[in-house]
């Protein structure tokens, strides 16, 4: 009898020591959508006088979750950057700020434009507005012109009192967003981030744009990434532009790098090599992708991506750092 119950004694620590150790978390399994991200720039320009001459540019993006044909998330910034030059062409200097989300109330919406709420707090409530709502619906928002500046603003019910700023460009890059969706399976999360630079010898401002999203095992189930380049000159204090108002992805084979830099493909295609061997992947795994000089020293990528990635990394991991769950 005592040699059962030390049996069955030790039976049960065995199994109590078993249950001690902690399980895995378990997450939920997602839901299969459409996400689609967009950019679109725009440029100001300011010659130097009195005061330095301005390169200004604003990059907005969007990135929308579909449901069916109603928008499950939206998720829009804007980066908003500028080069400074003196009337002997000088750079005097580079305003490399956050995002204006990111910049939160240091943008100064309330304090230096009498507004009602702050750039963040007016583009949350668009967004919210949007979600449940069809691409046609946003599109036929309620607005009107309250002056040249402010050509789109909205008149609807649920957001006269809330947002008073311009939506015009917010509109335009969520229909583009929406026209670049794509089927992504079990999406749990998802966030969009992006990264801005200048250039040190010139007039040249690049906003990377990353968006990630990820399943329910933790894996990347969408990957996105694009860049606006911009470029301009002064010329006795005359600042111009180079007009490169497309994204990197947008102008596609007119980006030239086969023709005039020799490469194995146009930077479109070989993001979108890089975009797909980051689908799969956890964002861990990315991030340890092996590299050489900046450019990716793994089998699957060789032949298919000789740019640089390191930068755009940084920028996949930002995002996926950022990501929110889908409600």
């Amino acid at each position: 009898m005592k040699k059962y119950l030390a049996i069955l004694l030790i039976g049960l620590l065995a199994l109590t020591g078993c249950s001690s150790k902690p399980k895995e978390e378990e997450t939920a399994p997602g839901k299969d959508y459409k996400i689609g991200t967009a950019v679109l720039t725009s440029e100001k320009l300011a010659d130097a006088g009195e005061e330095a001459g301005k390169f200004e540019v604003n990059t907005y993006y969007a990135t929308v979750v579909l449901d069916g044909d109603k928008i499950a998330s939206v998720y829009i910034d804007a980066a908003q950057n500028t080069i400074k030059v003196d009337d002997k062409d000088a750079l005097v200097g580079f305003e490399g700020k956050g995002t204006k989300k990111e910049l939160g109330d240091d943008y100064n919406m309330k304090t230096y434009g009498n507004a009602v709420a702050e750039w963040y707090e007016q583009i949350e409530s668009l967004e919210t507005w949007m979600t449940g709502q069809t691409l046609d619906e946003v599109l036929t928002m309620e607005t009107y012109e309250k002056d040249e500046s402010h050509p789109m603003v909205p008149a609807e019910e649920d957001l006269k009192s809330s947002v008073t700023i311009d939506v015009s460009a917010y509109l335009k890059v969520v229909e583009m967003a929406v026209a670049n969706a794509v089927d992504a399976k079990d999406v749990v999360s998802i966030g969009t981030q992006s990264i801005t630079s200048a250039s040190k010898e010139g007039i040249e401002i690049n906003t990377t744009i990353a968006s990630v999203a990820l399943n329910s095992k933790g894996e990347i189930a969408y990957a996105f990434i694009d860049a606006a380049q911009n470029k301009g000159a002064s010329n006795a204090g005359v600042v111009t532009s180079e007009n490169l108002l497309s994204s990197k992805k947008q102008l596609g084979a007119n980006y030239n790098m086969k023709e005039y830099g020799n490469a194995v493909a146009e930077w479109d295609e070989q993001i979108a090599s890089l975009e797909e061997y980051a689908v799969g992947l956890k964002l861990s795994d990315l991030l340890e992708t092996p590299l050489k000089d900046g450019k990716a020293d793994v089998e699957d990528l060789k032949s298919s991506v000789t740019i640089g990635v390191e930068g755009y990394l940084q920028a996949f991991d930002k995002a996926a750092k950022a990501a929110t769950k889908i409600d």
